[in-house]
């Protein structure tokens, strides 16, 4: 076996283990739910039993922000499959790929052919990227998806369809924030058509077409999903994009400013950015200014004569692209400010590409240290420093396996035995007004509204004095589930404090006391518990049931 051979087998050998360690550690956070995978599941169950795509039947109001994903769980549903479990296993699949992925798309990037390999490892060592793999929300399948539309990009030729295109809306309507993923891709192909004269003439046939082409393609499929949106809700963007990110204000930037800044520090700190930007600063190629294709052993198609066919984007190009779809996920962030999950929710979709920048700018620097160290030492600190990170990488999955197992302990005393109280005490068909709008809905099967108003017009549009007074005199719940802590100072008088703006104002109103009637609060965790009231009327037909 050549020396080429056995680099292409090793090459090889560490993309199925990283594909084999990812799927494995997805599994096993599989274990794991958040709250927030009910919403979608039961609007998923509500489709495939034909009650529309809807979260109580009847009330056409999009609180879920992951259309394809819903669509998805529906067809699962459908045909018969537990709709949280067919999410959980639809997401490792999807993002078990992501290693594949990502050793293809790092063949043509600075570095090859050892960028793929790298960067796959990391990709498998990242705990986010494991716990979002099978938590049942679309962050997983969104990674696929995004990685997927990168590589296409980076293989397209100068000529022929945009086989990018339907992966970036793909991306679009799994996320209303992805199809700004999809702009970095539609700028250099649109920028290529003004540089004609940097194209060889076999890929200068039609940049404008396949320009067009592709944001035709994205374009009209986000005005189908927009129409669609309009015609059954009523609204061009999901109810959800009114609660939270509507008026985010400049405190939003500093959020997503420390979130991201976390982010840096939980993975590898400041060297991270280093690595990331390498390629970039070492390729000396943007989009579509140097031949594509060329350098890195990077593999080119044959045109006809065979003559070459360069691909879309030049070793630099193609980490330019990984770069700015990188860069508009982060703008997002910074915009809607931090996401309250673990695991860093919201950079998931581009941690495989973050992990391609970084795979190519490591192989960059191990070349560039060559010349300054001994081939021996230099490869003993490469084996030290990749022993160090490994173990860094496990230790911190562990950790997020800890406070998960600590949020699974949290929702089993409080949503779910709250779940399990009102299905035996509680006449179905009541409606219920509470925060976390996930769980307990969907094991009750109670309509519901949600306090934070992803599933409620007027509570998403208007401050929370305005909610907290639409709950109480509009909707008026049977049951009324408000998550805070009552405290009781030296004073001897007792404090309702929450840490939710709708709920605070609603247990300030004295509209509370006179027409609700506390039954009870079920722990869940130091900042608040789950404190229930059900209406006075309701509560005189269910005295016997409601007594202690």
């Amino acid at each position: 076996m050549s020396a080429a051979d056995r680099g292409a087998f090793a090459a090889r050998a560490v993309v199925f283990a990283a594909t084999a360690w990812l799927a494995l550690t997805g599994a096993w956070m599989a274990r794991h739910t958040y709250d927030d995978v009910y919403i979608a599941a039961r609007y998923a169950e509500n489709l495939a039993a034909g009650q529309g795509m809807v979260f109580n039947p009847g009330d056409r109001v999009e609180g879920a922000s992951d259309l394809l994903w819903v669509l998805v769980l529906a067809l699962a549903a459908k045909a018969g499959s537990p709709v949280v479990a067919a999410a959980k296993v639809i997401g490792v699949v999807l993002t078990s790929v992501v290693p594949l992925l990502v050793f293809r798309a790092g063949a043509r990037l600075p570095g090859a052919p050892w960028t793929g390999p790298v960067a796959a490892l990391l990709c498998a060592l990242s705990a986010p990227l494991a716990l979002w793999a099978g938590n049942g929300l679309e962050a997983g399948a969104q990674a696929f998806v995004v990685t997927l539309a990168v590589l296409l990009a980076l293989r397209e030729t100068g000529s022929g369809f945009p086989s990018a295109a339907p992966a970036f809306l793909a991306a679009a309507l799994l996320r209303p924030e992805g199809v700004a993923l999809s702009a970095p891709y539609l700028g250099v192909l649109w920028w290529r058509t003004l540089r004609p004269g940097l194209l060889p003439p076999q890929a200068r046939r039609s940049p404008i077409r396949r320009a067009a082409i592709a944001t035709m393609v994205v374009g009209l499929g986000m005005v189908a999903a927009t129409a669609f949106r309009l015609f059954y809700y009523g609204d061009p963007v999901p109810n959800t994009w009114w609660a939270k990110e509507a008026n985010p204000g400049l405190w939003a930037i500093g959020r997503g400013t420390g979130y991201m800044t976390d982010f840096v520090a939980d993975s590898g700190g400041w060297m991270l950015v280093l690595l990331a930007v390498l390629p970039m600063a070492l390729s000396g190629g943007v989009p579509g200014t140097s031949p594509v294709g060329g350098g890195g052993g990077i593999p080119r198609s044959s045109g006809q004569g065979g003559n070459p066919v360069p691909v879309a984007f030049a070793t630099g190009g193609g980490a330019f692209l990984v770069a700015g779809v990188v860069a508009m996920q982060v703008a997002f962030i910074l915009y809607s400010g931090r996401d309250w999950m673990e695991g860093y929710r919201f950079m998931v979709p581009v941690v495989p590409l973050l992990c391609l920048l970084v795979g190519s700018g490591a192989v960059l620097l191990y070349r560039a240290l060559g010349s300054l160290l001994a081939p021996r030492r230099l490869d003993a600190l490469v084996v030290l420093a990749a022993l160090l990170f490994a173990a860094v990488s496990v230790n911190r999955l562990a950790g997020l396996d800890g406070r998960m197992g600590q949020y699974g302990k949290s929702i089993a005393s409080g949503h779910a035995a709250l779940a399990e109280w009102m299905k035996a005490a509680i006449p179905p068909g009541t409606l219920v007004a509470i925060g976390d709008c996930g769980l307990v809905p969907y094991s009750t099967g109670f309509p519901a509204v949600d306090l934070q108003g992803l599933t409620d017009r007027f509570i998403a549009r208007h401050g929370p004095l305005e909610g907290a007074r639409h709950v109480l005199f509009e909707r008026r719940p049977g049951i009324l589930v408000l998550r805070m802590k009552v405290r009781e100072p030296a004073s001897g008088v007792f404090l309702h404090h929450s840490p939710f703006q709708v709920d605070g104002c609603i247990s300030r109103d004295p509209v509370l006391g006179r027409d609700y009637a506390f039954v009870r609060a079920w722990p869940y965790g130091p900042d608040y518990d789950l404190h229930l009231y059900v209406r006075r009327d309701l509560a005189r037909r269910l005295r016997g049931v409601l007594a202690p």
